[in-house]
């Protein structure tokens, strides 16, 4: 199977995008520190943005860049950049103890709908 590779036209490097997943409440450190090392290696990182968790609502966790506050909305808004990662774009789930809570797991099979699979 051929897949086109977008080139970066300054760096003449592959143009790869992705979007993490994983627990903002228990692992938003975690999940900062996998989007630096993807960004310094010239992944482009749709979501999160680099920000921080400013609170909580409903057990869901607030960004200072979130542009809403209802949590339903800031998902749905999180799982459309799925549309916008492309034919090298990949989502990568952050999840250092070995569990998938719901909203995750959720999330794992929206991703796994609109992203190809790669083995």
């Amino acid at each position: 199977m051929r897949y086109k590779i977008f080139m970066n036209q300054n760096t003449n490097k592959a143009k790869f995008r992705c979007v993490l997943h994983g627990s903002f409440r228990k692992h938003f450190g975690e999940i900062q520190r996998i989007h630096r090392l993807f960004t310094d290696a010239g992944i482009e990182v749709l979501e999160p943005s680099a920000s921080e968790v400013i609170g909580t609502k409903d057990g869901f966790a607030m960004l200072s860049t979130d542009t809403e506050t209802d949590s339903r909305m800031i998902e749905l808004l999180y799982l459309h950049n799925l549309k916008r990662l492309g034919e090298n774009g990949f989502s990568y789930f952050v999840n250092p103890e070995g569990y998938l809570g719901k909203s995750a797991s959720y999330e794992l099979g929206i991703a796994r709908r609109n992203t190809p699979l790669r083995v």
